[in-house]
């Protein structure tokens, strides 16, 4: 018998030689890609709000307003709120470790038996506030204003409060055991402050 013969014509290879080289090559990419952007931080409106027993851990409240909130037992753990306002809130025995507060304004604020162990508090403005029996230690208060705050029986053990201000505020039986107070502001009666010298 004869050969089959196929009288379909084949494509010349050298036909798809140019696609081949003028094509690069693009992996796919996986179905979850996204370009990334950074987020917009919301600017939400919190005045006067009942926060009492609230669990706010890492929440983004970044540039938030909370002037003049109220509250106790709540929960701000790693909570970002830079830039963020408590001007005259009462929010006190809360839990602020390792929040981010860098700038955040504590003016006129009442936080007494409130934790801020490991907060980032650069710029913090705590003027006026009254955090008797609070917990600042390991948190970084660097250039932080505390003047005239009420910080009796406070711990600042080991932390960073480079630059920070401490004029005419109540320091009686705070400590300051291992914290770094360079450049930072006392009035002379409060250089009898443990951990001061």
């Amino acid at each position: 018998p004869l050969p089959h013969f196929d009288p379909t014509p084949h494509p010349d290879p050298t036909s798809v030689l140019p696609m081949l080289t003028t094509t690069p090559y693009r992996p796919p990419r996986p179905p979850s890609y996204t370009p990334h952007r950074p987020p917009t931080p919301p600017l939400a409106d919190l005045d006067e709000v009942e926060l009492t027993g609230a669990l706010l851990d890492g929440a983004n409240l970044r540039g938030a307003s909370l002037t003049m909130a109220v509250g106790s037992g709540v929960s701000f753990r790693g909570a970002d709120l830079s830039f963020a306002s408590f001007e005259s809130a009462k929010i006190s025995a809360s839990v602020f470790d390792g929040a981010i507060m860098e700038s955040t304004d504590l003016a006129s604020a009442q936080m007494y038996l409130s934790s801020f162990r490991g907060a980032k508090m650069q710029n913090a403005n705590l003027a006026g506030s009254a955090c008797e029996r609070c917990d600042f230690s390991r948190s970084q208060l660097q250039h932080a204003d505390l003047r005239q705050a009420k910080l009796q029986g406070a711990s600042f053990v080991k932390a960073l409060a480079d630059e920070a201000s401490f004029e005419n505020a109540l320091l009686s039986g705070a400590e300051f055991r291992g914290a770094s107070t360079a450049g930072a502001t006392f009035d002379s009666s409060q250089r009898g402050i443990s951990g001061l010298g």
